[in-house]
């Protein structure tokens, strides 16, 4: 129901007259005849349909369930770190409602760092920190600077394919001087009526080792 919502807001379905249709549109098979067996106050009703949906098809997880959904979470690398943080956060405050305990700050520092990508918890210098903001503070400054190396190295390959694509795209001379002589350069694309060029075979152009001596003897 959670991501419905998300949904709904996005779209700019904020009211229960609004959210009402688009809830009932996802309705399909078994769950489409459960709802036309609902009265029909539950029908017409958002509030009252999210209520009989959630106890009717959203099972409670059990204390234990979210334990090892918490213990199992890892910053894996395709995930960033933002996310992470949030679904930690989710995770360790359902797990705490669930089994009414008090907060353990130490324990939820360590399931932290536990679950962080490594490279990341050792390039983030997590030196002991004194409480669980102050990890998250720690965290979220290297994931900014992160990101701003990760801008820096795009904008510079970008340059570079700039600078690559430019030079192919220069304008070749259209002839080539050697030794006093002129000769043709067959690779300018702005030379379009190929036929006025002389024959390969008509024209001596020099050889490589005569255009560049120097570097061929070393």
């Amino acid at each position: 129901m959670a991501s419905f919502e998300h949904h709904a807001v996005s779209i700019g379905k904020v009211n229960d007259i609004e959210k009402l249709p688009l809830l009932v549109a996802t309705f399909y098979s078994r769950a489409r005849e459960w709802y036309e067996s609902l009265p029909p106050n539950q029908q017409t009703n958002y509030q009252l349909l999210v209520q009989q949906f959630r106890s009717k098809y959203i099972r409670r997880r059990s204390a234990m369930e979210v334990r090892e959904e918490l213990f199992a979470l890892r910053m894996t690398t395709s995930m960033e770190y933002s996310e992470y943080e949030r679904v930690f956060k989710e995770l360790w405050s359902t797990w705490i409602r669930l089994r009414g305990g008090v907060e353990d700050e130490w324990f939820k520092m360590d399931r932290f760092k536990a679950g962080l990508n490594p490279y990341f918890a050792m390039e983030a210098n997590l030196k002991d920190p004194t409480n669980f903001q102050t990890l998250l503070q720690v965290c979220q400054i290297y994931d900014r600077q992160l990101k701003v190396m990760r801008m820096g190295l795009d904008t510079t390959v970008a340059i570079a394919n700039a600078n690559v694509v430019s030079t192919l795209n220069a304008p070749h001379p259209s002839s080539i001087v050697h030794g006093g002589q002129v000769f043709p350069n067959i690779f300018n694309s702005n030379i379009t009526n190929q036929a006025s060029l002389p024959m390969m075979r008509d024209v001596e152009y020099p050889r490589t080792d005569e255009i560049f001596p120097e570097q061929l003897n070393r």
